[in-house]
């Protein structure tokens, strides 16, 4: 059998075992990594990415306004496109409108609202993916590249069949470098896209968001606003359960965070604890008081994630430059310098 045939066979059988073993990836910890590695990409990238569902909630969000300005009451199937939604997104959009159209309050300031909200953050996906598609694609094609040397190298070079086997190693070296790469510039990306916040916090942005504008719809309605940050204290999920204990428990002096998200999350529940403490003790207006805070925290928020994807295309070069870059250069080097030593060798 031809060497560059054999080649081909051999990559070939690899990627098929390793679908195969796709299967049953729950077994296996490397590969449940790939999976999970894959599934990211999809959600990143996909028809299922974030983008594409706040693209769908700002489209409903647009019909619901337009609907009532125009003094006709939105159909059922709209409501329903709300609770389509990824959860994340739907306790966030449909909850203080379900809530405000129960009570029977005004709909239109709180969807307008909820519309800018995903506007800017559909800017953010689009701007995340902007500046992650540079540095992903070149590291895609740069391992691309490293099987295409490997056939090319072995088809041209007749020399190489003497070192067949170290030039196999050296291609699944190059290969395994140039895919720690590529996870490495999907982390960055991941980490970039949620301001810098760990895995374990991620869901704090939707989660604390949703409860601001979930006040705000209570306040609206006339619940007292004491009541109603309590009751939405208590209804935050697992994963915000740290949140809760640093909003609850806030004697004594607070440890200040090192990462600027965090701190602007922890900040927005000590400055509502304040606000809300000094409108049931003076009985002042909550309701603006309220948004405004509500309002600082999204622009704040807003400018924390912007500035960590801002400085996203300069990290990506460390991956780049680390282990992908030298993975291609090295292969294209072996391969030469097996093929010029094999030649030397013939001539001595």
């Amino acid at each position: 059998m031809p060497t560059h045939y054999a080649l081909l066979l051999f990559f070939a059988s690899t990627f098929f075992i390793l679908g195969v073993l796709g299967k049953f990836a729950r077994s296996f910890p490397v590969l449940r990594l790939a999976v999970s590695f894959s599934r990211g990409l999809k959600t990143q990238y996909g028809k299922g990415s974030l983008e594409s569902h706040f693209t769908r909630l700002r489209n409903v969000l647009w019909e619901m306004d337009e609907t009532l300005a125009s003094g006709l009451i939105p159909r059922p199937e709209t409501y329903a496109d709300l609770q389509r939604l990824p959860k994340k997104l739907a306790d966030f959009s449909a909850a203080p409108i379900f809530e405000l159209r129960e009570s029977g309050g005004e709909l239109r300031p709180t969807l307008q609202r909820i519309r800018v909200f995903s506007e800017k953050s559909l800017e953010i996906a689009q701007l995340a993916r902007t500046k992650t598609l540079s540095a992903f694609s070149q590291s895609v094609l740069c391992a691309l590249m490293i099987p295409i040397f490997g056939f090319v190298y072995t088809w041209l070079l007749p020399g190489i069949q003497n070192y067949l086997s170290t030039w196999f190693l050296a291609c699944v070296i190059a290969a395994a470098s140039a895919l720690c790469g590529i996870f490495w510039i999907y982390r960055l990306s991941q980490n970039a896209r949620y301001g810098g916040l760990a895995p374990s916090r991620r869901d704090w942005i939707f989660a604390v968001q949703s409860m601001g504008e979930r006040l705000i719809a209570k306040v609206r309605q006339g619940t007292p606003p004491d009541l109603a940050w309590d009751a939405l204290i208590r209804e935050l999920p697992p994963s915000c359960m740290e949140l809760s204990r640093s909003w609850t428990f806030q004697w004594g002096p607070q440890k200040s965070p090192n990462h600027e998200l965090t701190e602007t999350i922890l900040r927005f529940g000590t400055k509502m604890h304040e606000a809300i403490a000094l409108i049931t003790l003076e009985g002042r207006p909550a309701l603006d008081r309220i948004s405004g805070i509500v309002d600082h925290l999204h622009v704040q928020m807003d400018l924390a994630i912007r500035r960590d994807l801002e400085r996203l295309p300069v990290r990506s070069m460390k991956p780049l430059f680390l282990l992908v870059c030298p993975a291609v250069l090295g292969i294209a080097f072996l391969g030469l310098f097996f093929g010029i030593w094999a030649e030397s060798a013939a001539w001595i």
